[in-house]
């Protein structure tokens, strides 16, 4: 292709400026990922083609891989390929700031400055501040979506953002954000997917969690990073009325707390909590209804708000422990010792920010005698430290000074 021909479309090169910057959004921290290695090779001519694709309206999505992962709970994931994911950043990078200025305070999950431990957190804060400090009585109710994902009806998910995104976006490639904010939703991975998890561990997960149950016009695949934009987007008018009702409120994906000082108000609300949700197409979950007194404790997010501190909940622990004996059975501890210290530290970073300590030590001391060859313990049981002979850094050196000494 001559240089004439492309700059010939100055509205294609404009495609190629902005995906160029949503594929190093993209790639940053993925690299090592064979995906994004790939996709690197040549990686200025691929985008050039997806902004032709883009720019005719020619644009599909290529097939997804379908696998199921074990923790914290049995789910259901679909990976987008990669040039896809470029196409979900593109969308996220100019919905994403509007978004903000439309949700609540008190929806954590995939936002910029939250997470699960700053909704842990808020919630602890709701407690002690209903309750004047532990000095009164109050309650704390907790609720859960049936199928929440699955459940998402795309009509209306569809129709509430093209009514968005005419009403509040005002660039230029307003048309071509709406072509692909479009084909996103309506895409159904489902009919052409590539699996990496055999079939018959599809029989262990329940219909309700899963695509290819879900109906022609429902449910969003986990998995992509749309899906969390466009599930919390979907909520905010469900937010609002909540909070209209109770103003101790918080939300992470499709659990959502409200505390107040009388039992009663919680209990009489949940006819109403299940008439919003309905006109959204949703169910509340009727065996995850959770009314107690604060003083009992509220499990949220993986952990167990209490008065004084937060503790770590059991399943986390129990993953935990899980992870470490799965980890424990390998054979090629050498070559697979990155990988451990990976998964151990996503534990332990999440743990120590609650009363743990008495738990991490136990496990990490029950550690399998040959991983410690490997690493070393960090800190008071916070992480666990790869051994610098073991680095990539000292593996590559090691392979040079072969090379070396073999010239």
């Amino acid at each position: 292709m001559c240089d004439s021909e492309i700059y010939a479309n100055p509205d294609v090169m404009r495609l190629v400026d902005d995906l160029t910057v949503a594929y190093l959004q993209c790639r940053s921290n993925k690299r090592n990922k064979r995906s994004a290695q790939e996709f690197e090779l040549g990686w200025a001519v691929r985008i050039y083609e997806l902004a032709e694709l883009v720019d005719s309206r020619n644009y599909k999505p290529l097939p997804s891989i379908a696998f199921l992962v074990r923790r914290p709970l049995l789910r259901e994931i679909f990976a987008a390929a990669f040039r896809d994911r470029i196409i979900h950043f593109y969308i996220a990078i100019r919905l994403e700031p509007l978004f903000e200025q439309l949700f609540i305070d008190d929806t954590y999950n995939c936002r910029k400055g939250r997470g699960s431990l700053f909704g842990i957190q808020q919630v602890h804060e709701m407690i002690r501040e209903c309750s004047c400090n532990y000095t009164q009585d109050c309650y704390v109710g907790k609720f859960d979506f049936r199928g929440f994902f699955m459940s998402i009806h795309l009509p209306t998910l569809w129709q509430m953002l093209k009514m968005f995104i005419l009403d509040n976006y005002r660039g230029d490639d307003r048309g071509i954000l709406l072509y692909l904010t479009e084909i996103v939703v309506f895409n159904r991975p489902q009919k052409n997917c590539i699996f990496h998890s055999p079939l018959h561990a599809w029989k262990r997960l329940a219909r309700v969690k899963s695509l290819f149950f879900a109906g022609d016009d429902y449910g969003l695949p986990i998995g992509n990073l749309t899906s969390q934009i466009f599930a919390n987007f979907f909520l905010t008018a469900f937010d609002v009325a909540l909070k209209a009702l109770f103003e101790f409120y918080g939300r992470y994906v499709d659990d959502f707390t409200v505390v107040d000082e009388l039992k009663e108000n919680i209990l009489k609300s949940i006819p109403l909590f299940r008439m919003i949700a309905a006109a959204f197409h949703l169910k509340l979950h009727p065996n995850k209804i959770y009314i107690q007194h604060y003083s009992k404790g509220l499990k949220f997010i993986g952990a167990v708000i209490k008065k004084e501190r937060t503790y770590v909940s059991n399943r986390c622990v129990r993953n935990f422990e899980d992870m470490m004996f799965e980890m424990a059975m390998i054979d090629d501890k050498e070559d697979r010792a990155a990988e451990f210290v990976s998964r151990a530290n996503s534990y332990l970073g999440y743990m120590i920010h609650h009363a743990s300590y008495a738990i991490r030590r136990r496990i990490i001391e029950a550690m399998n005698e040959e991983w410690w060859k490997y690493v070393y313990v960090g800190g008071h049981f916070e992480k666990l430290v790869l051994r610098n002979e073991f680095s990539e850094k000292s593996k590559i050196n090691c392979r040079i000074s072969n090379l070396k000494s073999y010239d």
